[in-house]
């Protein structure tokens, strides 16, 4: 038996306008997701950015940042190392 899903982690890359969506029982599973999608994205876009290879000619640049708000979990430890291993540059909104 697998947990309910109770949040939905949403993405979006700006270039292809691929959207991604994946329910997810915890936010805590949201870095994972970000792994997930990270590699699903530049598949698809033909960068292998841990090679240094690229079929898409932009110096195997395919998600290079992400933009979320300030949620706890996207600004936590683990968030910030599936970041830092995928070379991901965070950013967060500004709280009104």
């Amino acid at each position: 038996m697998t947990a309910r899903s109770r949040w939905v982690m949403a993405f979006m890359c700006d270039c292809c306008q691929c959207a991604h969506a994946a329910p997810i029982a915890r936010k805590g599973d949201a870095p994972v997701e970000l792994e997930k999608f990270a590699k699903e994205i530049r598949r698809k876009c033909g960068a292998d950015i841990f090679s240094g290879k690229s079929g898409n000619g932009k110096a195997a640049i395919a998600m290079g940042g992400i933009r979320s708000d300030n949620e706890p979990t996207l600004k936590s430890k683990a968030w910030k190392d599936a970041c830092e291993r995928h070379n991901i540059d965070e950013t967060h909104s500004v709280p009104c």
